[in-house]
């Protein structure tokens, strides 16, 4: 967190401070592979929960999370699992933020008995893997507002023939590795987004494939194109 100090009738700091991050217990840290083993056991008793706002939320998250923005915690805090036992996993936009560490605190404060911190959080996160958006955030995020995006629809040229997403480019799942170099250089975290017909098996692969190719900002359309023609799009 940043301090300013003002100087008595003024309007400009006279001196700025940096108070660090939130220190966190390091038996409440967890890792990329303690999360990642959470994402891939799918369901059970426990919640990842994203501690950014909203539009951070909807710019791709870790898979199967849910949205308690902190800024907002007494709005939204009725998300968080009615029992006090669950496995919560707070993240946020890395070691440097102090949302999923506060949060944390408000849900111990609660009687929340089993609660986590993944501190790294989506910046490593998306170095290692894929996040995930829903149709309309994608429309929301980026399409409304016009932010630059590349939409890859990953089904076959005969599939994607029959119709696609406004702007989307064709690259069958299978050939997505052999066209890494197309993309623009990973370093610019260019958006990508990645769908198949239904959100499943070819979106995945695909991500992981340009992942593992440096790519750190690729996020999957839950729900694939039948997702976006449901919401109307």
């Amino acid at each position: 967190a940043l301090g300013l100090l003002l100087a008595a009738g003024t309007t400009w700091a006279t001196q700025v401070t940096f108070k660090g991050p939130v220190k966190v217990a390091k038996g409440d840290l967890v890792d990329y592979a303690f999360v990642r083993k959470l994402v891939d056991e799918g369901k059970g008793k426990f919640a990842l929960v994203d501690s950014r706002p909203l539009p951070r939320f909807q710019q791709g998250t870790i898979p199967g999370a849910i949205n308690v923005p902190y800024p907002a915690w007494d709005k939204v805090v009725n998300r968080l699992p009615a029992d006090k036992n669950t496995q919560l996993v707070f993240f946020c936009q890395g070691v440097t933020c102090q949302m999923s560490p506060l949060s944390q605190r408000k849900a111990v404060g609660m009687g929340y008995k089993n609660t986590k911190v993944y501190h790294e959080g989506v910046p490593e996160w998306q170095t290692k893997d894929f996040l995930v958006t829903r149709p309309e955030f994608v429309k929301e995020a980026y399409v409304d507002k016009d932010i630059p995006s590349i939409i890859l629809d990953v089904r076959s040229p005969e599939e994607a023939a029959g119709g696609r997403i406004k702007g989307a480019v064709s690259m069958p799942a299978a050939s997505v590795k052999s066209q890494l170099k197309s993309f623009p250089a990973a370093k610019l975290q260019a958006p990508i987004i990645v769908y198949d017909g239904r959100g499943g098996e070819d979106a995945i692969a695909a991500a992981r494939a340009l992942v593992k190719g440096g790519q750190q900002n690729v996020q999957v359309g839950s729900g694939g194109l039948l997702g976006w023609q449901t919401k109307g799009y």
